[in-house]
C-alpha cells in the first residue's frame, strides 16, 4: 500500500512538472507571435514608403528631363540670336524692341492708374481657407487613438468606423483632417481603394 502511495506521489510531481513545463512553452509561443506580427505589420510599412520614395524619385528624374530639354531650348535660342547681334551693323532692333516693352509698360501703368475700382477685394467668404490647404508629407504610419469614424470626404458622409489603436498610413493632410492612403488587414498592409478621411483630433502619430 505504501509503495502505491509513493508511485501516485512520484507521478503526481511528475504531472505538475510536465505542466508548468508547457505552460512555460506557450507563453514562449505567444511572446514569438506578438513579436512577429509586430515586425511583420511594420515590414508593410517600410515597403510603402519604399515604394513612395520611387514614386517620387520617378516624377523629380521626369522633372530634371524636362528642365534639361528646356535648357538645351533656351541655348540653342541664345546662339541664334547672338549670330543676328553680330550680322547686324547697328542695335535698331534691340532698340526698337526695348521702345516696344517700355511703351507696354507705360500702357499698362496708364491702365491700372485709370482703374475705377483699385480697391475693390474678394470677398471673405471666397478668400483661401487656410484650414483647407491640403499640405503633402513624407508617407508615415499613424493610428486612431479611439473608436472613430472614416468619411469618404473632408467634411464628407460617414463610410466606416474604426476600432481603437487600428493602424493606417498617409501622406497628406490640413488643419482638421488626415487622408488614409492604406491601412492593415490582418496585419498586411494594402492601399486604400477609395477616398477615406479621419478627423485629426482622432489620430496619433505611430512611433516605429
Amino acid at each position: 500500500m505504501k509503495l502505491i502511495l509513493l508511485l501516485l506521489l512520484a507521478l503526481s510531481y511528475s504531472t505538475a512538472d510536465e505542466v508548468t513545463r508547457i505552460e512555460s512553452i506557450v507563453k514562449d509561443i505567444n511572446k514569438l507571435r506578438s513579436e512577429y506580427n509586430k515586425v511583420e505589420e511594420e515590414l508593410g510599412v517600410y515597403k510603402y514608403d519604399l515604394r513612395d520614395e520611387k514614386e517620387k524619385n520617378t516624377i523629380l528624374n521626369n522633372e530634371v528631363n524636362s528642365l534639361n530639354n528646356e535648357l538645351k531650348r533656351v541655348r540653342k535660342l541664345l546662339k541664334t540670336k547672338e549670330k543676328k547681334n553680330k550680322v547686324s551693323k547697328n542695335n535698331t532692333v534691340t532698340m526698337m524692341e526695348n521702345k516696344t516693352i517700355l511703351q507696354k509698360c507705360v500702357n499698362n501703368q496708364r491702365i491700372e492708374d485709370n482703374n475705377p475700382f483699385p480697391q475693390l477685394q474678394m470677398k471673405k467668404e471666397f478668400q483661401e481657407n487656410s484650414e483647407d490647404v491640403i499640405v503633402a508629407f513624407k508617407a508615415s504610419s499613424f493610428r486612431v487613438n479611439k473608436s472613430t469614424d472614416i468619411f469618404d470626404a473632408i467634411d464628407g458622409k460617414k463610410i466606416d468606423e474604426w476600432e481603437n489603436s487600428t493602424s493606417f498610413t498617409s501622406n497628406k493632410r490640413n488643419d482638421k483632417w488626415v487622408k488614409i492612403t492604406g491601412y492593415f488587414v490582418n496585419k498586411v498592409w494594402q492601399p486604400s481603394e477609395k477616398e477615406m478621411w479621419v478627423n485629426s483630433l482622432d489620430v496619433i502619430k505611430r512611433s516605429k
